[in-house]
């Protein structure tokens, strides 16, 4: 899996955007993937701009895995609690 791949397959979970980076940009309680030194890294970035949890593979597949899966495990925490924000159907104005 690359990351193109991993977006399309988070979309379809219905995965929020504002909880992953894909591109390395540092974004507050959110999981990145980042590649430095040629290595792909995982991490949690938390409100306090520090990197939580951080994890380093060899491969861009592994990786991906990886957040996919932390992201899965996200998503079920929240529906297991009701924590999904829901759109609201406004209606016309």
């Amino acid at each position: 899996m690359n990351k193109r791949e991993l977006k399309i397959k988070l979309d379809e979970l219905g995965i929020r955007p504002s909880d992953y980076s894909l591109d390395g940009v540092l974004k507050p309680m959110s999981t990145i993937l980042l590649f430095s030194d040629s290595r792909w890294w995982t991490f949690d970035y938390d409100e306090r701009g520090r990197a939580q949890d951080k994890m380093s593979f060899d491969t861009e597949d592994e990786a991906c895995q990886h957040i996919l899966s932390r992201l899965i495990r996200l998503q079920e925490f929240r529906e297991k609690y009701n924590l999904i924000r829901k759109k609201h159907n406004l209606g016309p104005i």
